[in-house]
């Protein structure tokens, strides 16, 4: 069974790159200004490239907005989404985030082994070990940890496997950067969270979910918008030119 194709969004940060390199043995950047400079008018990340879909601390969050389809459609079609940090624009399904730094940390469901060998005392106290709550989540999601504060309870991370054929952990704490400042608790966090990505990979496949076919139609739909705005421009081109009448005239 092959391993899967792992892609990091990138933004030129340091800790959206260098702690994954202790972590993975392979993985690409899916660098956000290398999209931009090819085309500023089209700025669509290749989601469909990948299985697991790793998105850091601090990502350009109107280019996140600007690809909402590609990532709704990355979840339909098997793709696993893990995401940190903000949430600005909301660009994850069915979610609504507010912001407000946290230090109380209390994991409240690990199921998914997520937190395995980790205390609250791990994940907290990060200097803001969370970066905003969720205000709303999918409806299907599952809580997994929370934020306390003043007797009140936040949520600031979920999973979500329901909703659609892929997965999803969004966390608004962000432990690749704690990671790389030396923080035991934030490095194994992200080992855990590797861990669970390939679980819910491998799982797919067995089921059929995630398939070779599935890729290839991935890659084939992915071109549908270009092939729709090459015949739309076409058809400005030829409205505008003159020629459509004179095809007319020639018809009729």
């Amino acid at each position: 069974m092959k391993l899967p194709k792992i892609g990091i969004i990138y933004g030129g940060i340091f800790w959206q790159k260098h702690p994954w390199e202790g972590l993975l043995t392979d993985f690409y950047l899916i660098d956000l200004y290398k999209i931009s400079k090819k085309s500023i008018q089209n700025r669509r990340i290749p989601f469909y490239k990948y299985d697991i879909v790793i998105v850091p601390w601090a990502p350009d969050q109107i280019f996140l907005k600007d690809n909402e389809y590609q990532i709704h459609r990355f979840l339909r079609s098997g793709g696993i989404l893990v995401a940190f940090g903000e949430f600005d624009l909301n660009w994850l399904p069915d979610i609504r985030w507010r912001f407000k730094l946290f230090n109380d940390i209390k994991i409240v469901d690990n199921s998914k082994k997520i937190f395995d060998n980790i205390s609250n005392d791990e994940i907290s106290n990060w200097d803001d070990s969370a970066h905003g709550y969720f205000t709303g989540t999918p409806p299907k999601s599952r809580v997994i940890v929370i934020a306390n504060e003043n007797n009140k309870q936040y949520t600031i991370g979920y999973t979500d496997t329901e909703s659609s054929s892929g997965s999803v952990l969004a966390l608004t704490m962000d432990p690749d950067f704690h990671s790389y400042n030396g923080i035991d608790g934030a490095t194994k966090l992200l080992k855990n969270i590797i861990e669970w990505a390939f679980v819910e990979y491998f799982v797919k496949v067995e089921k059929g979910i995630i398939t070779e076919w599935n890729l290839k139609q991935r890659v084939l739909i992915s071109s549908i918008p270009n092939v729709v705005q090459i015949l739309i421009a076409a058809a400005v081109v030829l409205l505008t030119s003159g020629l459509f009448y004179l095809l007319l005239r020639l018809l009729l």
